[in-house]
């Protein structure tokens, strides 16, 4: 079985509430039993860009109509090039606001990432390679 390549991940609006912790090294952990609002999506956002900042690009693309940003997070490591040269899947979600799953895989695939960076074979190449 092939990895997919995944390379940008865009995520937008959502709904849920929680809070990250920190592992015993210091990587942030999530609680993945709750669903998150707006404002515990960019907090999540920010603390995977603050944690990471090797593997991970939080920019804002916009506003929603209601004036809120819409987050776009790079996963790649951009030491083994830059990520608009490698192959990407491009993953979304928050685009209908009571659609709250597809927001809350593409939270949890980013962490992952993160997170296993180093640890797991196939997410070190994953990210080395797209």
């Amino acid at each position: 079985m092939r990895t997919p390549a995944i390379g940008t991940l865009l995520l937008t609006g959502v709904l849920v509430l929680g809070f990250a912790t920190a592992a015993a090294d210091d990587r942030p952990q999530f609680p993945w039993d709750r669903y998150y609002d707006q404002d515990a999506v960019t907090s999540t956002l920010k603390t995977l860009a603050r944690a990471y900042p090797d593997l991970t690009e939080l920019e804002s693309i916009g506003r929603s109509a209601e004036g809120r940003d819409i987050w776009q997070l790079t996963s790649t490591n951009e030491k083994t090039g830059d990520h608009r040269t490698k192959p990407a899947m491009y993953l979304d979600g928050a685009i209908h606001g009571n659609e709250i799953q597809a927001s809350e895989l593409c939270l949890y695939l980013a962490w992952l990432l993160c997170d296993k960076y180093g640890e797991w074979e196939r997410v070190t190449a994953l990210l080395d390679r797209a």
